[in-house]
């Protein structure tokens, strides 16, 4: 008797997202531009930002999404200092709260350069209008820097520790200054790792391809204290605790895909390094996910 061979359909990797965490507010598995979810940034930042969004620097191959880095020769937009780099912003069109947010990326290595996952939302004024220096925030960023070295007050300088480095930290209202580093084991540019931050209303936690690396916690008067097995703060000094500066976010906001590098002031370039522009530049993105899990 003929057995007729059994073929098995292999699991798209956007039905693999879908059992990773449901009920799931957004799930891009990278295979596309999906406009009904996402858009392309046309415009600049100002501020420390030196690149101007570009939407044909948002680009899906293989199912997975780049954001490219490069020189900017025309419709560039200057702020502070002339705009002399173009790339990629792609940014949800939905605002989500409270939740798990995750990203498998592939970040840029290069001194002076930002990969980054976050949520942002600016808070409004008197009249309605948004004040886009007044914003809740929380921030996944990957410091794309490597140079270290030793400072005068025999610190470590730069990357802290040699390697890529990620970095943590929330706003609310503006307020922020709870920047924290974290050592990443791996050079982060070669492969994809997983990022994820679960927002709740008292606790923002970090983790790495699922393991914890920094947690912020808010008590019931609206303290808040911060931990974490390993990290460093904004100069380099080892911590494992430091206190928060402001109560948690708790505005809902649109979750924000980016590349960048930043204007050539005193205090910038010491948190990014000199960037030295030779070729584009990519950071790669595989899926992204945000689901209302829920606390834990």
């Amino acid at each position: 008797m003929r057995v007729a061979p059994v073929t098995v359909k292999s699991e798209t990797k956007t039905a693999k997202l879908e059992r990773m965490g449901l009920p799931l507010v957004i799930n891009s598995a990278m295979d596309g531009d999906v406009t009904s979810q996402w858009e392309k940034a046309n415009h600049a930042n100002g501020g420390v930002f030196n690149t101007t969004w570009k939407p044909q620097n948002v680009t899906f191959q293989k199912s997975e999404m780049g954001l490219t880095l490069k020189q900017c020769f025309t419709g560039c937009l200057p702020t502070l200092s002339a705009k002399t780099y173009e790339s990629g912003e792609y940014r949800a069109r939905a605002k989500t709260g409270y939740g798990k947010y995750s990203a498998r990326m592939k970040p840029a290595k290069a001194s002076g350069v930002v990969s980054s996952m976050f949520v942002y939302e600016p808070n409004l004024n008197p009249q309605g209008q948004p004040m886009y220096d007044k914003q809740d925030e929380i921030d996944i960023e990957i410091l794309g820097r490597t140079d270290s070295y030793v400072k005068a007050d025999g610190n470590p300088g730069g990357s802290c520790n040699g390697r890529m480095m990620l970095q943590v930290n929330y706003y609310n209202n503006g307020a922020g200054g709870n920047e924290v580093r974290i050592p990443l084991s791996f050079d982060a540019s070669n492969g994809y790792h997983t990022y994820t931050f679960d927002w709740q209303p008292n606790y923002i936690r970090w983790t790495v391809d699922g393991q914890v690396v920094w947690t912020y916690w808010q008590d019931s008067a609206g303290a808040v204290r911060g931990w974490g097995p390993a990290g460093f703060d904004s100069n380099c000094k080892a911590i494992t605790s430091r206190n928060g500066t402001v109560r948690l976010p708790d505005l809902p906001g649109r979750t924000m895909l980016n590349f960048w590098t930043g204007i050539s002031l005193k205090d910038i370039v010491g948190w990014l390094g000199i960037f030295s522009y030779s070729r584009p530049l990519v950071a790669s993105y595989d899926w992204i996910t945000v689901s209302r899990a829920a606390a834990q």
